[in-house]
């Protein structure tokens, strides 16, 4: 899978210990386009508007907790248009 990826770091410092927060997120290159029309999934099985943001906190110099979210279109072959219903199409 090929992405695409934006890195921010954001350090927050108290009197007692110091915080990092990182946040990354990756987003695919692979099915994209406008939402009204790249939607569900492609022959290849991507599917459409796939991203992936992961945040990482560091408290102190011995403890690291991730959070890891995934999100994308339903992994169905299904189109809609503007105002229209869903239609299956496969």
């Amino acid at each position: 899978m090929r992405l695409q990826s934006n890195y921010e770091e954001i350090i927050q410092r108290s009197p007692s210990n110091t915080m990092d927060v990182i946040i990354i997120s990756r987003v695919s290159c692979l099915f994209t386009g406008n939402r009204y029309k790249a939607r569900g999934l492609n022959d290849e099985g991507e599917v459409a508007q796939f991203a992936e943001t992961e945040q990482i906190f560091s408290v102190s110099d011995s403890d690291l907790f991730s959070y890891v979210q995934l999100r994308g279109s339903v992994p169905v072959f299904w189109d809609q248009k503007v105002d229209g219903p869903v239609v299956l199409t496969r």
